[in-house]
């Protein structure tokens, strides 16, 4: 009796971890911000390429990464992902935050090699972190090169954001807020050349 038992339990415990369902992911992309409002000085037309968008390795997953206590320690989400590649995701946004900022230009994302463009911004992230609770950064390194290739602007910025809450959504739209910031300050740096 006992062996029967036995047998039924570890029959049951092995049929609940083989038809046991995973929680399903939530997916996340970052959005644009309308800067229409904002006033600038001079609405100079352009045209300009956002040539390439570069980030970490550690961050270049499908899984969304934010840090833990510790600057050094990662939390690495399998059911919270991006929907697209990250350096995608902020190259698009960069363009449509830009083009919101000086709609009177023509600026294009993922168009590498194209020539007739008047601007050409490389953008290299080295920080893109936050921290449920706490805070964002961003740290990134970027360009402006001319039509001929000279380059007329590099610069290095960060941007900070805070996380009050332990929420995913809050997260993306945070890290959102911070490429908005980049866009606004190169929409800026274009216009006064």
């Amino acid at each position: 009796m006992r062996k029967v038992f036995y047998s039924l339990i570890v029959i049951l415990l092995l049929s609940s971890c083989i038809t046991g369902k995973s929680k399903p992911s939530n997916f996340y992309n970052l959005v644009s911000y309308d800067n229409s409002n904002i006033k600038i000085k001079n609405k100079k037309r352009f045209i300009t390429n956002i040539e390439q968008v570069v980030i970490p390795a550690y961050l270049d997953r499908p899984q969304i990464i934010t840090l833990n206590g510790e600057d050094t320690e990662f939390n690495i989400s399998e059911t919270n992902r991006w929907a697209e590649p990250l350096a995608s995701s902020i190259q698009r946004t960069l363009a449509r935050d830009i083009y919101s900022y000086m709609p009177n230009s023509i600026i294009r994302s993922s168009l590498i090699g194209v020539t007739d463009a008047d601007y050409h911004i490389y953008v290299i992230i080295d920080k893109f972190d936050g921290r449920f609770g706490d805070k964002l950064t961003m740290n990134v390194w970027w360009s402006v090169l001319n039509k001929n290739g000279k380059i007329l602007i590099t610069k290095n910025s960060s941007f900070e954001g805070d996380l009050k809450s332990n929420s995913y959504n809050d997260l993306i739209k945070e890290y959102s807020k911070l490429v908005n910031q980049l866009a606004i300050e190169i929409g800026n740096k274009i216009n006064s050349l």
